[in-house]
């Protein structure tokens, strides 16, 4: 899982606990999908239309970051 190789090294216990607590109580992709009435093609199409409208937006912040000098230390 992404959560415990990324953050959970930087989190307390009981950040980690409550984390997984929560994780716990999410529904399964397909249950989620259900409940959404929606299939794997109608999501693929949406987050395509999401990831097409973000990326000028994207960009735009990536250029200024360059154009300022602006550094990430992750």
């Amino acid at each position: 899982m992404a959560y415990a190789k990324v953050c959970a090294p930087y989190h307390t216990w009981a950040v980690r606990t409550a984390v997984s607590a929560g994780m716990c109580a999410l529904p399964t992709r397909d249950q989620l999908l259900m409940k959404l009435n929606e299939t794997n093609d109608s999501v693929e199409r949406e987050m395509r239309r999401y990831i097409d409208a973000s990326l000028p937006i994207i960009e735009y912040i990536d250029e200024l970051y360059v154009s300022r000098n602006i550094s990430l230390d992750w």
